[in-house]
């Protein structure tokens, strides 16, 4: 989209002026009631990010979301002994070209202090350190309400869309830590006038060359999902859908881990003067250490393939930069017990509805060309994009661990047939087949567990925390299967 940025900046301020005075945001708790904006300065989430190693001592970032005021709330910490710690919290600044869509809430930002037994942001307490002992992990990806032409989800509707049910649960289970795997906006269109009592009071998106605004991301992650924010450290992957020309604004403004990334999606002007998007790019890759037990340590190692399409039979523009990440990823699976590699797109997902194939076929080209024989040294595949549930075993490559069901609207569901053949793109890159496979297609997080000799037990849960399938995760291989009834 091409729009000039004075033309812009006139349009949306009269808009911004009026929805600060009009504007309420329709709560996506399951009661169903009207949040009204809080008052300047007030904090509307508040949590704490895991940070790639060497960021901070502490390992952790305290950030805060609070409606614009002149001043950052102070992070204050109490450490042994009773001693108290205040620290300034930094604001993370939209970008000028973002046009003041993302000035209604401000992201405060602050490393928290090493060795600190609670944290707090005025009212708001949040998780003070990482785990000493990992031994109940929350996972899901893929939670926004979709909001697509042609797909419209029932944002107001709890059971259509029950992120915020789904929130409770795993807060009630108070989790050691979690792993969010991407995409968290999904509010691309206007709820249509005729769907107006299953999706009226969604943000509008962006008339810019992005989607997202902070209005959408209150939406779509901070009042919904407040519960899990708070309940322990996260892990955060970045989706397709935080691409920048979708949400990935808000994204780097409000959820990523690193110091001074908020401009990464700042559109640009032209040579025309016009506003269009930021260039396509990959963030580098990084690595978290976790402790899982005494004398028993695994690194996650997060990758960024939110760039591009799924070009799902052939490898597409993109794979010299895939083939760098993953490269570049994998340099940093050294001195653990255990390695997971955490991508949004999934390395070897299966995808019914594709096109390479009458039976489906493997998403995404560039992603398993790229990091073709670049796998040895991880333990696990863990990713979502596939909104679904879905574990795959192919001989001489992690087991394969998709959890895209975390509320945005499922797949179709159809019956799941082990694909008969790997992926295979050209004869140097050819996976064998698969020895195993599993799939369900309903809503809900894992919950993993480590077991004894390396190994994991992962139960895959409903919005209201019923078990219905289990995972073992074993020398690496995910075998999965349904609950015994």
């Amino acid at each position: 989209m091409n729009l000039s940025l004075r033309t812009i900046g006139i349009s949306l301020g009269a808009l911004f002026l009026l929805g600060i005075l009009t504007l309420s945001i329709r709560s996506l708790s399951p009661d169903q009631q009207t949040v009204e904006a809080p008052e300047a300065g007030s904090v509307l989430a508040a949590f704490t990010l895991v940070a790639p190693n060497g960021t901070t001592p502490s390992g952790v970032i305290a950030r805060a979301i609070i409606s614009s005021g002149p001043e950052c709330p102070a992070l204050t910490t109490v450490h042994p002994g009773g001693r108290v710690t205040v620290t300034p919290m930094k604001k993370r600044l939209p970008p000028a070209t973002a046009m003041n869509l993302f000035n209604q809430l401000t992201a405060c930002s602050a490393p928290i202090p090493e060795g600190a037994l609670q944290a707090r942001v005025l009212s708001s307490v949040i998780p003070a350190s990482m785990p000493e002992n990992a031994e109940d992990i929350a996972i899901f990806g893929d939670s926004g309400c979709r909001m697509k032409k042609g797909s419209i989800q029932a944002c107001n509707d709890s059971t259509a869309w029950p992120l915020a049910t789904m929130s409770n649960s795993i807060a009630k289970q108070q989790p050691d830590l979690v792993i969010f795997l991407g995409d968290f906006f999904y509010r691309e269109v206007v709820c249509p006038e005729d769907l107006f009592a299953s999706c009226g009071g969604s943000p509008a998106p962006a008339a810019l060359p992005f989607n997202d605004s902070a209005l959408s991301w209150a939406a779509d992650v901070f009042i919904p999902m407040a519960a899990t924010l708070s309940a322990a450290p996260i892990v955060v992957v970045r989706g397709n859908h935080e691409a920048c020309y979708r949400g990935g604004n808000g994204y780097f403004i409000y959820m990523d881990p690193r110091d001074s990334t908020e401009d990464t999606c700042a559109p640009v002007l032209d040579s025309s003067g016009q506003l269009v998007e930021a260039p396509l790019g990959f963030t580098d890759p990084y690595a978290i250490d976790i402790n899982v037990a005494k004398d028993r340590s695994l690194r996650l190692i997060v990758i960024d393939d939110s760039t591009g399409d799924d070009p799902s039979c052939t490898p597409g523009a993109l794979l010299n930069e895939y083939t760098e990440a993953f490269r570049s990823a994998e340099e940093l699976a050294e001195g653990s017990d255990e390695y997971w590699l955490l991508a949004h797109r999934a390395v070897v997902g299966w995808h019914v509805g594709d096109d390479c194939g009458p039976d489906g076929g493997w998403i995404n080209a560039d992603v398993q060309v790229a990091s073709f024989g670049q796998l040895a040294k991880y333990d696990l595949l863990l990713s979502s994009h596939i909104h679904l549930v879905q574990s795959m075993n192919i001989p001489g490559i992690p087991g394969q661990l998709i959890l895209g069901n975390g509320s945005t609207k499922l797949e179709d569901d159809v019956p799941f047939s082990l694909p008969t053949t790997g992926p295979s793109f050209d004869s140097s890159h050819a996976y064998p087949p698969p020895t195993s496979g599993w799939w369900d297609v309903q809503f809900g997080y894992a919950m993993a567990h480590p077991s004894q000799n390396l190994s994991w037990q992962m139960d895959m849960q409903s919005p209201v925390g019923e078990t219905f399938a289990e995972c073992f995760i074993s020398q690496r291989n995910v075998n999965c299967g349904p609950t015994a009834q």
